[in-house]
């Protein structure tokens, strides 16, 4: 798997990721110009990564030079080993220079160089004075060094991370709250280590303070997440709700509403994340979405949601008219505003209900079935969504396939031998051509063709679960 960063000249990045399979691997050994290409843009992308990383660092030597400041810096004696005594002496008495990090260099001349806050207008007399009245009983002054340096010589502490930033923010609420040692361990297990962000909100996975003895530190929790993950509005989450519509069970614990807007890829999203869900995880196929060619086109969206594919289509793919099909009122509300905040909604007309039910027939040229775990209900109605006539028309099919190598299917499974999860893909996709093909002679006549063209793996739903997209070209042929 690789990750291909490209640089276009208007100073955007793109970002796409590659599966070299073993099936194409083997079609690479016959074009060894492709496979010349991928290895050169690996390369280019390694080389690209080095030199942001180093330009990064180079930017911070900066940006710490231009607010340098001259200071007095104290050279301890060679194999000095009570450093940390003394620095405790220095921050007691305000001549520490913090939060300037001590350089330690033990075997060499200076066993350490400790930064100090007194100005340089200071003589070097006057300080060694200041000096022996407060470290005197540590060290031998006459043993070291006094010198005049700029402050970036001396690192910053690195940050800590948000997460440790928030569990060091609880741990101390629930000691104020007096919990006992084992209790507080129990709960900081909770304290989230990943979430999401959109703009001000961030959105906790679930699990996160579910324990019932949080609720006794009130909006001081909330309070210091926010803190913590320098935001203003925090909300939990739960599970999908169970009602045909993949509500999401969230709760918002600190804010006033959920509404977020979320820039994906030029595109913006504006939803309730109380009410809407937002899947991070199908933006692979929403790129791949973006790069086709869909001029004249109408595409139907049996499932639009709030537009994750619907809005692709219409901004970058460039479909003449898209019909989105969706019955979730929250859904469809979020979606009538994503196509005024992208300037499209001339050429999308929603049809809210039962897609079964609402979507028009006869007039697509593409038809996306972007619902998992199977799209399986709606297939008939995609069928039906197809032009007429003898042109060459698209179904987008989404499904989740088990990819567990003792599930073989055909052949395999008669003869119990284990195959790839590639080649199940391939299987799968060739029983719904079937299928679908059957359905196309009964719904429109006889005479479809349908070939699976591509199978696009978008992720990993669960443990040998893939969610695909298998790309069916569908046509008819003319009977003489």
């Amino acid at each position: 798997r690789h990750l291909f960063v490209n640089k276009p000249t208007d100073g955007r990045r793109e970002v796409s990721e590659v599966l070299i399979s073993r099936e194409s691997s083997n079609r690479f050994e016959d074009r060894s110009e492709s496979l010349q290409a991928v290895i050169i843009c690996v390369r280019q992308t390694q080389a690209y990564v080095r030199e942001r990383m180093s330009s990064s660092t180079v930017d911070k030597t900066k940006a710490d030079k231009a607010n340098d400041r001259i200071i007095w810096a104290l050279h301890l004696p060679r194999d000095f080993d009570k450093i940390s005594l003394v620095k405790n002496a220095l921050s007691c008495n305000n001549m520490l220079l913090t939060p300037r990090k001590i350089v330690k260099n033990p075997g060499s001349d200076h066993s350490a160089v400790i930064p100090l806050v007194i100005n340089t207008d200071v003589d070097a007399d006057h300080l060694r004075n200041k000096l022996e009245l407060c470290i005197g009983g540590y060290v031998n002054l006459k043993s070291c060094l006094l010198k005049v340096v700029p402050t970036h010589e001396f690192r910053l502490p690195a940050t800590d991370s948000p997460h440790k930033v928030l569990r060091n923010l609880v741990k101390a609420l629930l000691q104020e709250a007096a919990f006992d040692d084992g209790s507080i361990d129990q709960l900081l297990s909770e304290v989230p280590k990943r979430w999401e962000r959109h703009g001000d909100l961030v959105l906790l996975g679930q699990g996160a303070f579910s324990d019932p003895r949080w609720n006794s530190l009130g909006p001081k929790l909330w309070h210091a997440c926010c803190s913590a993950l320098k935001c203003q509005r925090i909300a939990v989450n739960g599970r999908i709700a169970p009602d045909g519509h993949r509500t999401p069970l969230v709760r918002l614990v600190l804010g006033g509403d959920g509404w977020v807007t979320h820039l994906d890829n030029g595109i913006k999203y504006s939803f309730d994340v109380t009410k809407c869900m937002f899947s991070s995880g199908n933006i692979t196929e929403k790129l791949r979405v973006a790069k086709l060619d869909c001029h004249g086109e109408t595409v139907v969206d049996l499932y639009a949601g709030i537009g994750y594919f619907t809005l692709p289509y219409l901004v970058h793919a460039k479909a003449r008219h898209i019909h989105s099909c969706e019955w979730n009122k929250d859904a469809a509300e979020a979606l009538t505003k994503n196509l005024q905040l992208n300037g499209v909604e001339d050429r999308c007309t929603i049809h809210f209900g039962d897609c079964r039910k609402v979507c028009p027939e006869g007039v697509a040229d593409r038809v996306n079935l972007g619902l998992i775990p199977s799209s399986e209900s709606g297939w008939p109605t995609a069928c039906k969504a197809l032009r007429s006539g003898y042109g060459q028309y698209w179904l987008h099919v989404h499904e989740n396939v088990d990819t567990h190598p003792n599930h073989a299917r055909g052949s395999e499974a008669q003869t119990g031998s284990k195959c790839s999860k590639e080649k199940q893909w391939q299987m799968r996709a060739a029983e719904v051509c079937d299928t679908i093909r059957n359905m196309l002679d009964e719904l429109r006549g006889k005479g479809w063709v349908v070939e699976c063209t591509h199978v696009e793996h978008v992720k990993s739903y669960a443990p040998h679960v893939a969610h695909i997209v298998m790309d069916l070209c569908c046509r008819r042929q003319k009977t003489p």
